[in-house]
């Protein structure tokens, strides 16, 4: 019973989400030019198994040119070279959940790792009032284990989406397809930062399906089941813990293997391009995929498929060369006249005089309209805030924050439209949450930056914290709810 349910959620893994999956057959190259007439087709099968022992052979693919069938197809390669397997386990350990749930969770987690193929790596995070990375992607399965053995229940609140959105981070980095994210818990969130929906969207951005096993009897289970169908995944929950053990043996199985097949071509190098298709067809499977390739006349590199010759072909990258330098020259004089008129205008001790002066100001203003506020006060909240621009272009400008949600940038379109080639387009925002302002980086390229430390998820704002962006430098201001 217990591996049983193991088998169906790994099926559930990778066959509930088809939008990340493609398809069954997918061409990789084709070679038509370098042991022509022979065309070498390399290609790959999703979930056909590890090498050899699947039984494919070169039966198994008819390769057509132009609509005609190729004779004497063979199989050259099998590689059976398996993409590795990047999950991220998120533990609930809060005291949300009971000592039974979290016995059965780490149980659960212990039986997928023992299960995984040798190559998968898998990090591990924890969330109650915090969320805490144990351990990066690793492959030591030992010690896997001894970190899920070291999660205790502990905490006042439950960071689920938190973790859920640094586990999407965490896995932004890793180029293969084949990532997953596995949260183990009731599903209940207090204290997060972020919301269902911002999760949702970052998922969605970053193609990561995420995985849910939670219990039946869980007043959340709804909640779950929106995420995991928005971004991919799946919900699996039972009333049994026993029976959440059976759900993982299959992943093994599914498997992207690569292929190599060849055959002689119909048609002469006669420069023109042909429609190259292959049928894959075994037991109850079958797909295709095709794929638009250019017999060049002769051996010559310097043939292209308009009949040009290496003059014509030269001539025309000289050309754009040339295009580029003069393109070039003319954006690094705008740039430097520019400069140069920001100079003139802002002197950097009128920019350092506007600045304190506008700082003893708000400050003075503080002193009279706001009670003091400790450091150990972290989470008050304002009735208005504003931001001072410390250093850049209009050191000294005040930005009120009138609404809900404000974006920061370079484009006009945003609420605070800052004048730094050094800032993104869009940059930045800050969106206010029951009472409270957060900032969230949008995908910038330079980064945002909360009193010197590089913001890598949304982040409460405090008064008088700075936000640095590119060379632009703000103080977030804000007024206390009581005043």
């Amino acid at each position: 019973m217990k591996y049983r349910f193991i088998i169906v959620f790994y099926t559930l893994i990778f066959s509930a989400a088809p939008v990340f999956a493609g398809h069954f057959l997918s061409i990789k190259t084709i070679d038509a030019q370098t042991s022509f007439p022979v065309v070498r087709i390399q290609l790959s099968l999703q979930g056909a198994g590890s090498s050899g022992s699947n039984g494919i052979t070169s039966d198994n693919f008819t390769v057509y040119e132009d609509g005609a069938r190729a004779e004497a197809v063979t199989m050259k390669n099998i590689e059976g070279r398996p993409e590795v397997l990047y999950l991220v386990f998120s533990i609930d350990s809060s005291r949300s959940i009971s000592r039974d749930f979290l016995k059965s969770i780490k149980s659960h987690a212990r039986d997928m790792i023992r299960m995984g193929g040798s190559g998968d790596r898998i990090a591990i995070y924890r969330f109650d009032d915090s969320v805490r990375l144990l351990t990066g992607f690793i492959e030591i399965k030992k010690d896997l284990v001894e970190h899920i053995e070291s999660i205790e229940r502990r905490g006042t609140k439950t960071m689920l989406f938190d973790s859920i959105y640094d586990s999407i981070d965490l896995l932004q980095d890793v180029s293969s397809e084949r990532k997953r994210i596995i949260v183990f818990t009731d599903g209940k969130d207090e204290g997060s930062s972020v919301r269902d929906d911002d999760v949702i969207e970052l998922a969605r951005k970053n193609s990561i399906p995420v995985f849910f096993i939670s219990l039946k009897s869980s007043s959340y289970i709804n909640r779950l089941a929106r995420i995991a169908k928005l971004t991919g995944g799946k919900l699996v929950f039972s009333d049994r813990h026993e029976d959440v053990a059976g759900m993982y043996r299959t992943v093994l199985s599914v498997i992207r293997s690569s292929y190599e097949i060849e055959y002689r071509a119909l048609s002469p190098q006669d420069g023109g391009q042909h429609r190259i298709e292959v049928r894959f067809t075994k037991n109850d499977i079958s797909d295709r995929d095709f794929q638009n390739v250019l017999f060049y006349r002769g051996s010559s590199m310097w043939r292209q498929p308009f009949g040009m010759d290496a003059f014509f072909i030269v001539l025309i990258a000289l050309f754009l060369i040339l295009l580029a330098v003069i393109v070039l020259y003319f954006f690094n004089r705008e740039k430097k006249l520019l400069a140069r008129k920001y100079e003139s205008e802002y002197k950097i001790d009128n920019i350092r005089a506007r600045f304190d002066k506008a700082a003893e100001i708000d400050e003075e203003i503080t002193r009279k309209q706001q009670p003091t506020l400790l450091e150990r006060d972290s989470e008050y909240t304002y009735s208005s805030a504003w931001l001072v621009q410390k250093q850049g272009p209009e050191s000294g400008k005040k930005f009120p924050i009138y609404w809900d949600e404000m974006t920061i940038g370079r484009s006009r379109e945003n609420s605070v439209v800052i004048q730094d080639d050094s800032v993104s387009l869009k940059h930045a925002k800050i969106k206010r949450i029951a009472g409270s302002y957060f900032l969230f980086d949008l995908a910038s390229d330079n980064g945002t930056y909360l009193n010197d430390k590089k913001l890598l998820r949304p982040r409460q704002v405090n008064d008088w914290d700075e936000i640095r962006m590119g060379r632009t430098q703000f103080i977030f201001r804000g007024a206390n709810r009581h005043d």
